[in-house]
C-alpha cells in the first residue's frame, strides 16, 4: 500500500461525517447488482437470471470446478451457486477450494431470446460478440501488464476460456478473489462515510492512478495478447467504420469517439450536414444535433493541437463498485479493466474525483473532493515523465476533457460549458466553431 499524506488544507473536512443521501424512489425496488445475492432475487426479465438458472440446473458450473481443479494441481473445489454477483454483461461465481483458497469466475453471458411476451435485458448480442470477446481479452492482458509493471492491486488471472460455445455457455476468466468490500458496500453498511476515510481512499487511488498513467504507448488503443512475446502485451490501435486504419492521431481519436457517441444517440452524419441554429425553439433531438455539430467542429479545429504521444493508459470506470477496501479503508483491489485504453493526454481525467460523485448520490458539503483528488495526484507526478497535471490545467486540457465522451451523457446538456471555454481561451477560433449569436442563445437558455 502506498504511503498516504493528507493535504493540510483539507484537515477540517476529515472530522465531518457525511450521511449517505436517500436513495431515489425509482431505485427502491431495483436489485443491488454490485453485491452478492441469491439467484432467486435476480429480476425475471434479466438475461443473467436465465443464464444462472442454466448454470445451476444443467450443472454447467462443474466445468468451472474441473478447470480450477486442473490449474491448482488437483486441489478439489466447489462453486458457491447459492450466491452470485450479476451485472449488465457478466455473472460472477465464487469457487472455494478444500484448503480454503477462493477464486472468482467471471462469466460473460448472452442475451436470452426475446418475443412479444418476454423482453429480456442484459447480456451480449450476436452482433457485438466479437467486440465483447476482445474486451475480455483486453481486460486479461491489461491486468497482467498492470500487475507486472506497477504496485497497483489487481486480481491475478489464473485461467480463461474465451469461446462462446464452451461447456459453460459463455467466455470466462478465473481470477484471484480479493477480500474486503467495495467502497459502495462500506458506505451503505455504515450509513455514510467520514471525511478522513474519503481522504484516505482518494489519496491511495491517486497514487495508483499516477502509476497507471505512467504506462505509455506509441498509439491509441487497448491491450491484447501478444503471441510473439507472451510476457508482454501488444497494443491494438483503434479501428472503426469511420477510421478504418490504425491511428496514433489524437485528433482522429477524438472525432471518432464523438461519432461513436452520435451513433448511440441515433444521430446520423446526414443530420449534421445542415443543422438548425435555432436553439430556443428546437426540440430535444434538434438541440442534440446542434450541440453535436459544435462538438465536431471543436474537434476538427482544435484537436490537431493535441500532443502526439506516447499516450497514457487509463482505467475509465473507477467508481465505488470497482474499488475494494478493508476494514481500515486500505485499498486492496481495483477491478473491472474491460474498457481500459490509452488516451490523449488532453482527454485524461483524474478519475479519483468521481468516486464520491455517483450519479444518484448528491452529497452535501463534499465538493472539496474534486480538488483533493487532483492535488493528491499532482503531488505524486514525477519529474521524469510528462506531467498530466500541467496539461490538465491548460486550455487544451479543459477542451480535451469536454470532448471525451466519458465526461458527458448527452451533447446538449454540456455544450454551454464547452462554449464558455472556447470563448474564454480561443478568441477568433471560437467564433469559427460557434457564432456569437448562437453561443449567446445557448448560454442564455442555460442560465
Amino acid at each position: 500500500m502506498p504511503s498516504v499524506s493528507l493535504v493540510p488544507k483539507f484537515k477540517e473536512y476529515a472530522k465531518v461525517f457525511y450521511p449517505l443521501p436517500d436513495l431515489p424512489a425509482f431505485l427502491h425496488d431495483q436489485p443491488d447488482f454490485g453485491c452478492w445475492t441469491s439467484p432467486a432475487h435476480l429480476p425475471d426479465n434479466w438475461a443473467m437470471k436465465h443464464f444462472v438458472r442454466k448454470l445451476i440446473i444443467q450443472e454447467r458450473f462443474k466445468f468451472l470446478e474441473d478447470h480450477a481443479f486442473s490449474l491448482r494441481d488437483k486441489v478439489p473445489c466447489h462453486a458457491v451457486v447459492s450466491e452470485v454477483i450479476a451485472g449488465g454483461k457478466h455473472v460472477v461465481l465464487e469457487l472455494e477450494f478444500e484448503d480454503g483458497v477462493r477464486w472468482i469466475a467471471r462469466i460473460m453471458f448472452p442475451q436470452c431470446e426475446q418475443d412479444d411476451n418476454h423482453q429480456c435485458m442484459g447480456g451480449y448480442s450476436e452482433e457485438n460478440f466479437s467486440d465483447c470477446i476482445a474486451g475480455m481479452e483486453s481486460e486479461i492482458a491489461t491486468l497482467q501488464h498492470v500487475a507486472k509493471a506497477t504496485s497497483v492491486p489487481v486480481p491475478r488471472v489464473f485461467g480463461y476460456d474465451l469461446r462462446k460455445d464452451n461447456d459453460i455457455g459463455g467466455p470466462y476468466m478465473l481470477m484471484e478473489m480479493i477480500y474486503g468490500e467495495t467502497v459502495a458496500q462500506r458506505i451503505k453498511r455504515k450509513g455514510g462515510i467520514h471525511g478522513s476515510e474519503v481522504q484516505l481512499i482518494l489519496a491511495q487511488v491517486a497514487d495508483y492512478l499516477s502509476q497507471i498513467s505512467r504506462l505509455r504507448f506509441k498509439e491509441l488503443g487497448r491491450l491484447r495478447f501478444n503471441e510473439d512475446a507472451k510476457d508482454s502485451p501488444r497494443l491494438e490501435p483503434y479501428r472503426s467504420e469511420t477510421f478504418p486504419n490504425s491511428s496514433s492521431n489524437a485528433s482522429e481519436y477524438v472525432t471518432n469517439t464523438i461519432y461513436s457517441r452520435l451513433r448511440r444517440l441515433g444521430i446520423s452524419e446526414k443530420d449534421l450536414n445542415d443543422p438548425s441554429e435555432d436553439w430556443t425553439r428546437g426540440n430535444s433531438m434538434e438541440r442534440k444535433i446542434i450541440a453535436a455539430s459544435i462538438y465536431l467542429r471543436t474537434a476538427r479545429v482544435l484537436a490537431s493541437r493535441f500532443t502526439k504521444g506516447p499516450f497514457p493508459l487509463q482505467h475509465p470506470d473507477l467508481n465505488q463498485q470497482n474499488i475494494i477496501v478493508d476494514e481500515e479503508g486500505n485499498v486492496r483491489g481495483i477491478l473491472d479493466w474491460e474498457d481500459a485504453k490509452t488516451v490523449p493526454f488532453e482527454s485524461y481525467d483524474v478519475m479519483a474525483r468521481l468516486l464520491f460523485k455517483q450519479w444518484w448520490q448528491v452529497w452535501e458539503g463534499m465538493e472539496w473532493t474534486d480538488e483533493f483528488a487532483y492535488l493528491a495526484f499532482e503531488k505524486l507526478e514525477s519529474d521524469e515523465v510528462s506531467k498530466l497535471s500541467l496539461i490538465h490545467k491548460s486550455p487544451m486540457g479543459e477542451i480535451g476533457r469536454k470532448l471525451n465522451p466519458l465526461t458527458f451523457l448527452d451533447f446538449s446538456g454540456n455544450v454551454g460549458e464547452l462554449i464558455r471555454n472556447l470563448y474564454e481561451y480561443f478568441g477568433d477560433q471560437a467564433e469559427q466553431i460557434v457564432s456569437k449569436a448562437l453561443a449567446e442563445e445557448i448560454l442564455g437558455a442555460s442560465m
